[in-house]
């Protein structure tokens, strides 16, 4: 084993898939893991200005410095340029701090003299809440002749550094402007084949600069909008990934975007602002032309994105392999047809539950089960529920009982890697431990509450540990909420 480690390429196959507190632990193994997991365990570095005395690592630095590759600075410390002269491989820089208390002039030091250090092999340049950030930073990084990709956030720009961006621009293959004022002419002849991937997310101030710079990128396949003006509406040929993250779009541009983009792989909604029925009805069916090409959906942020909407995704998409919403009712199962997203890898949103009336013989859960075991492929199923028939509504979570014989219904589901209910107890008991690590081989997780009784809880988490399955509870409601609004805080190419 420690022979084959030697080979970079396998070292860097298997090290692509251990967590870091797995690799830290591969490292103190023997010396021939150590050489082989060590630039892993170094290729992405943060740094942050509370991490305490950053003198007392800067032996470490010295030592590894060069093997950093990604270097994350999270605010900088004066001491953080004793750290970062030492990295000179880089390839990715990120930065995102914005009420820094440390002299501007030392950030911009700090940024030039990495960017300095490392000009023939930076690729990435990405910041966030970077308010104040002065224009040499920018003006540097431009000039590197490998840069790809481009993060630019809250930033006005001077002539001077619009000339350098310009020059920049048909280099790059990734851009996100965030924030800030920005003014472009381009010349009807100018285009930018390389750019595949353009964000752009400032609603007052870009105005139609994505229309415009997307309709001279004929290889552009991620588009994502923040707001667009009316009539400057893109037509991108190769366009597969989109994502509307936008409140003031008028309901005929939305409709007439989605009309305009090839059959579409991805799409993320993220707009709150629907409120109309009519509009919702509208926009779903002009959302349908994708249907058949669709391999991931997100419709997480949009609370008008009715259970009706939602299941003729499910009954329409065939390729479909990652669906997330913000809920579907039980209750509107009981006419729906089967659903084909049979490659579904990846089921995420509150589901309703519900008891009908007792002399009907139908149940709501029944139904659910009874659709989630057709999705043989699925390896993340996030669900929970809110009670619609209790005198005050509450969250309680579907029940994962062998009792009441929904559970054995999802024994067909053998790729499941990660089963996610709450916030409220499972109570679930022996039986059903052992019966989902038997039947789900591929277990790994299983987020909420498993018993509201202490004891008990630590009985079946000892049973998950004895079969290599972890347990993490959940605390509450927010904490779903504050993992939604932290996943759209993230870096500018991680959203699009």
């Amino acid at each position: 084993m420690g022979d084959a480690l030697r080979i970079p390429e396998i070292a860097l196959i298997i090290g692509d898939h251990l967590p870091r507190k797995s690799l830290l632990t591969a490292v103190c193994v023997c010396r021939a893991w150590y050489h082989s997991f060590q630039p892993l365990l170094w290729a992405r570095i943060v740094i942050r200005a509370d991490d305490g005395n950053l003198v007392q690592i800067r032996q470490a630095f010295e030592r590894n410095g060069p093997l950093i590759r990604e270097l994350v600075l999270d605010d900088i410390h004066p001491s953080t340029r004793d750290l970062t002269q030492h990295c000179t491989q880089l390839s990715t820089l990120r930065l995102q701090f914005s009420y820094s208390k440390t002299p501007k002039d030392t950030v911009v030091a700090t940024i030039l003299d990495l960017v300095q250090q490392n000009h023939s092999t930076l690729r990435t340049f990405d910041t966030k809440y970077t308010f104040g950030l002065s224009q040499a930073p920018y003006q540097a990084i431009l000039q590197c002749p490998q840069l790809d990709a481009l993060g630019i956030f809250g930033m006005d720009f001077t002539e001077e550094t619009y000339a350098v961006f310009w020059r920049a621009l048909p280099q790059l293959r990734r851009l996100s402007l965030v924030k800030g004022e920005f003014e472009l002419s381009i010349q009807e002849e100018t285009r930018f084949p390389k750019l595949t991937h353009l964000r752009v997310d400032s609603p007052f101030c870009w105005g139609p600069l994505a229309a415009t710079l997307a309709s001279h990128c004929p290889n552009l396949r991620t588009l994502c909008l923040k707001a667009i003006h009316e009539q400057t509406l893109p037509s991108c040929p190769q366009l597969s990934t989109l994502v509307l993250d936008n409140d003031w779009m008028g309901m005929d541009d939305r409709v007439q975007l989605l009309d305009l983009s090839p059959p579409m792989r991805h799409v993320r909604l993220q707009e709150r602002a629907i409120q109309c029925m009519d509009d919702t009805t509208k926009y779903f069916q002009h959302l349908q032309r994708h249907y058949q090409t669709l391999e991931m959906i997100d419709l997480r942020m949009c609370s008008w994105a009715k259970s009706e909407a939602i299941l003729k995704i499910l009954c329409s998409c065939p390729q479909l392999q990652i669906l997330k919403a913000d809920k579907l009712y039980g209750v509107m199962l009981k006419h729906a047809r089967p659903w084909v997203c049979s490659r579904l890898k990846e089921f995420r949103m509150a589901v309703v539950d519900g008891e009908t009336d007792p002399s009907e013989n139908w149940s709501p859960r029944e139904a659910i089960f009874k659709q989630l075991s057709r999705l043989t492929c699925l390896q993340v199923l996030d669900v929970y529920s809110l009670s619609i028939y209790e005198p005050h509504i509450k969250e309680e979570c579907l029940s994962f009982q062998l009792e009441d014989k929904k559970l054995a219904k999802l024994e067909t589901l053998c790729e499941l890697k990660c089963l996610k209910v709450g916030p409220y107890s499972m109570d679930l008991r022996t039986q059903d431990v052992e019966w989902m690590v038997q039947k789900w081989p591929s277990l790994e997780v299983i987020e909420g509450e498993l018993h509201s009784d202490a004891t008990l809880r630590v009985e079946l988490v000892k049973i998950l540990e004895q079969h290599g399955v972890r347990s993490k509870a959940i605390d509450s409601a927010w904490e779903r909420l504050e993992q939604r609004v932290d996943s759209r805080l993230a870096g500018a190419f991680e959203v699009i």
